[in-house]
């Protein structure tokens, strides 16, 4: 099994750029499928000293990290399986496993080359594991992610993995698996619920023709969605998103307005219902 060891950052000299990366392979140990990793370099910038991290937060940093791979052609690249580990009170990371699948050939240079051009992620390490690279990056707010580049099977079926919590008194906190298509719906909520920009626009449009089949096979994301009332609420905070959706063929815009899902018949709604 694998084991993972976090040196103190005060150990090591800070990042200077973000393009330099410190690869490592030394930790393996006498079993076969064991391997340790070391941070080598110290997080840019201060960790937040904020409460155990949000499911919000999570999604936004794997939307982000998701969003910025796909749009420099990395086939298929976007975030899969996740487990987040919460953040104590001092140097104990909060870790998020994702996984990049289907990557283009030299696809594990290609991430780095890209993440090494964005300022809101470091490299810290890379390891090789089963023909599986993994890279070790953070992100600016102090969330970790364990990267891993190469076709996983695992992938294949959804699971719910259980996050550890700061509080072993209190039960595990179950996070959901996001398919393609639940990554892009929360990415619509988190961008409609902020100050949405033009290239927000523009990065959830060119998602839109590569997640669109995977919605389309999985009703049940836009069944559940449209059930929260978080659709209705998007468009009418951002009614520039509503072309996204009527062009996915998951809604119809009625002509008094309202908006009628076309994932199942028994879905018909008014958005008034939904915008309060």
């Amino acid at each position: 099994m694998a084991t993972l060891t976090v040196m103190s950052p005060a150990a090591y000299a800070s990042r200077t750029s973000v393009s330099t990366y410190t690869s490592t392979h030394s930790g393996r140990t006498s079993t076969e499928s064991a391997h340790s990793i070391h941070l080598l370099c110290a997080i840019p910038g201060q960790l937040p000293r904020s409460s155990a991290p949000t499911p919000q937060r999570l999604i936004h940093v794997a939307a982000e990290l998701s969003i910025h791979l796909t749009n420099t052609d990395l086939a298929h690249a976007f975030l899969g399986r996740f487990a987040l580990f919460l953040r104590g009170a001092d140097v104990a990371p909060r870790w998020v496993d994702a996984d990049v699948i289907k990557p283009i050939i030299g696809g594990l240079q290609r991430v780095k080359d890209v993440l090494a051009l964005n300022p809101d992620f470091a490299i810290h390490g890379e390891v090789a594991e089963g023909g599986v690279d993994r890279l070790l990056v953070s992100h600016r707010c102090g969330i970790y992610v364990r990267l891993s580049v190469g076709a996983v099977p695992s992938l294949k079926k959804k699971v719910n993995l259980i996050s550890a919590h700061p509080n072993p008194s209190l039960p595990p906190v179950m996070l959901p698996c996001l398919t393609p298509a639940r990554q892009f719906l929360e990415t619509v909520v988190i961008a409609a619920s902020s100050d949405p920009k033009p290239e927000d626009l523009q990065d959830l449009k060119w998602m839109k023709e590569n997640l669109k089949m995977d919605m389309m096979s999985d009703p049940s994301t836009m069944k559940k969605t449209w059930e929260d009332g978080k659709v209705a609420k998007i468009i009418d905070t951002w009614p520039l998103m509503r072309e996204v959706f009527v062009d996915l063929g998951l809604v119809v815009i009625n002509d008094d307005e309202s908006i009628r899902s076309t994932v199942s018949s028994g879905l018909n709604r008014s958005r008034s219902k939904y915008s309060h």
